[in-house]
């Protein structure tokens, strides 16, 4: 009898480290998978945050093409706008229109481009996804505005440089008025994707 109840015990412990092993393979190839899925969309990122750069960089050619930085005033402080004015550059209604081009021309690319990313490329399709990706991709965006344009650009070259209005200078061309600049778009990243993400949702209950 003790003889049959040892070996029904031996069984059952043996019975249970096999499923003991099987759950603990289960959880590492769940890890495993995890860990793959993450680095696949790391990577999707990485891909998608160099398009947005080669977006972000044509748009700056577009509002610049015609008449090099004096095409894209509305960019520089009030004051060098108004002596530019002042001095027969432009015109107020030439700025205006221009401005309101490259705004409609930016929130479109900055909208769609990541829209067909996140909902087609990512397969996005919760509120969630919409905002933490949008945030990721528009923070990534910001981070080239801000070094190769605002620093390595308009501040360290004289490209942006205006006959006429150098005494202005002091305004803008400095790399260190911007250099906080990443750490306040946090929050507008944050309040952007938010309204991505409302807006996706809307977009998903039309269609």
């Amino acid at each position: 009898r003790n003889l049959i109840m040892s070996g029904a015990l031996t069984k059952r412990n043996h019975c249970f480290i096999i499923k003991l092993a099987q759950t603990n393979h289960k959880a590492t190839v769940h890890v495993c998978t995890c860990c793959e899925e993450g680095i696949k969309m790391i990577k999707k990122f990485v891909i998608e945050i160099g398009i947005l750069w080669v977006w972000f960089l044509v748009y700056m050619v577009i509002v610049t093409i015609r008449k090099g930085p004096v095409s894209a005033l509305y960019f520089y402080p009030k004051e060098v706008g108004e002596k530019a004015i002042s001095l027969g550059l432009t015109t107020r209604k030439e700025m205006k229109s221009r401005k309101l081009f490259a705004l409609i021309l930016l929130i479109l690319g900055d909208f769609f481009i990541p829209y067909i990313m996140i909902t087609k490329v990512n397969g996005a399709n919760t509120f969630t996804q919409y905002f933490i990706q949008y945030a990721i991709l528009f923070y990534g965006m910001e981070f080239f505005d801000w070094f190769f344009v605002d620093t390595l650009w308009v501040a360290k070259t004289n490209w942006w440089i205006i006959s006429g209005l150098e005494d202005l200078n002091h305004l803008w061309h400095d790399p260190g008025i911007k250099k906080y600049k990443m750490l306040t778009m946090i929050p507008v990243s944050l309040i952007f994707a938010l309204i991505f993400a409302l807006l996706c949702m809307g977009l998903v209950r039309i269609w």
